[in-house]
């Protein structure tokens, strides 16, 4: 079970990568991982959410 958590998450990261790096969209990304776009949004979303250079900054 640890094992396939950590293949996710290495996926998920990869996926962000190449998002941020390639300006690949979510339909492609997804494509080449076997896996529907929204699936493909909400994992780099939730990956780019996680990692604090990305938390969006608060304003009052």
């Amino acid at each position: 079970m640890q094992e396939e958590e950590n293949q996710i998450n290495n996926a998920c990261l990869l996926m962000a990568l190449e998002y941020l790096r390639k300006y690949r969209t979510y339909f492609h990304i997804a494509q080449s991982y076997g896996i529907s776009e929204s699936i493909a949004n909400g994992w780099i979303e939730d990956a780019l959410i996680k990692h604090s250079d990305f938390r969006k900054i608060k304003s009052y």
